[in-house]
């Protein structure tokens, strides 16, 4: 559940950023960077690993994956 509070504040970034933008007004762009970098290691290092341990072998062994 704590990325969901981390995707949450993500979105925060993501969304000032727009306002910004369409404002004309000054973005840093170390909030953006460190933004795509923690979704990049969420997408890479969590999400992947999760369906690697819990969905993949599930939808093998019902003989519904794809590769399989």
């Amino acid at each position: 559940m704590r990325w969901f509070t981390v995707l949450k504040r993500i979105l925060l970034v993501y969304g000032e950023s727009i306002r910004r933008i369409e404002g004309n007004i000054d973005l840093p762009p170390e909030p953006l960077n460190q933004a795509a970098k923690l979704i990049k290691s969420f997408v890479e290092e969590y999400h992947e690993e999760q369906e690697e341990k819990f969905v993949f072998p599930r939808l093998k062994a019902a003989g519904t994956a794809s590769w399989s």
